[in-house]
């Protein structure tokens, strides 16, 4: 994920406006799924797919993804490398690979039990039923629900209140969660630690501090 002093950016990407229909949903005539006509031409693709996610999913600063369509198959796994995820209310996610003889092959399934537990995951990767923005919110798929045609906004609404935070702060805060998924209660605290001492001694920290002394909004370099 590199330093937690690199630049500070929060991105937002946005789904097709009628649907993000990537990889294998069901809705594709059968050839284009047969265009990659060999075992090992397929596991090429799902590696390549799950390198270009996987470096979406560790930029250094928090994704935003809007979904203002259906995102079925792919384009479900595409948004679950985003760190969150904005739904319009008509919009919905689908793991459709099951229904065509596939199976998840970007990433989508070793991400889906961490966001909502084994048996969630189960169910639906194995029924290939429609998740509507509501179900996904409460599932945890999601992070808001906004009105149709407003999802963006809502997506720039959330974009503002992190760049609120001190860069280095909201850069260390990803860097902790992420790396911290993958390591014991006792290592994530000792990553914990260290990052809190860089941003402890941050010149951001001290801007925070004397911008409290003098009753004033604090303006964070990223450093």
């Amino acid at each position: 994920m590199g330093s937690p002093r690199s630049p500070s950016t929060v991105a937002s990407s946005r789904a097709a406006r009628r649907e993000a229909r990537a990889g294998a949903d069901g809705s594709l005539p059968p050839r284009p799924l047969q265009s990659f006509e060999t075992g090992a031409a397929g596991e090429a693709m799902s590696r390549r797919m799950q390198d270009i996610l996987g470096r979406l999913s560790l930029l250094p600063v928090p994704v935003i993804g809007v979904l203002n369509g259906y995102a079925l198959g792919g384009g479900t796994e595409i948004a679950l490398a985003c760190d969150l995820r904005v739904m319009e209310e008509h919009a919905y996610l689908s793991f459709k690979q099951a229904r065509v003889g596939l199976m998840t092959g970007w990433g989508g399934g070793g991400r889906l039990p961490r966001l909502i537990g084994y048996s969630r995951a189960m169910e639906l990767l194995t029924t290939c039923r429609d998740i509507p923005g509501e179900e996904a919110l409460s599932l945890g798929l999601a992070n808001a629900v906004a009105p149709r045609g407003e999802g963006l906004e809502k997506g720039r609404q959330m974009t503002e209140e992190i760049a609120r935070g001190a860069p280095m702060s909201i850069r260390s805060i990803k860097l902790l969660l992420l790396d911290g998924a993958e390591r014991t209660l006792a290592e994530t605290a000792d990553l914990e630690a260290k990052l809190f001492r860089e941003v402890w001694a941050s010149a951001d920290h001290d801007e925070a501090i004397q911008a409290f002394l003098e009753k004033r909004a604090p303006r964070f370099k990223g450093g």
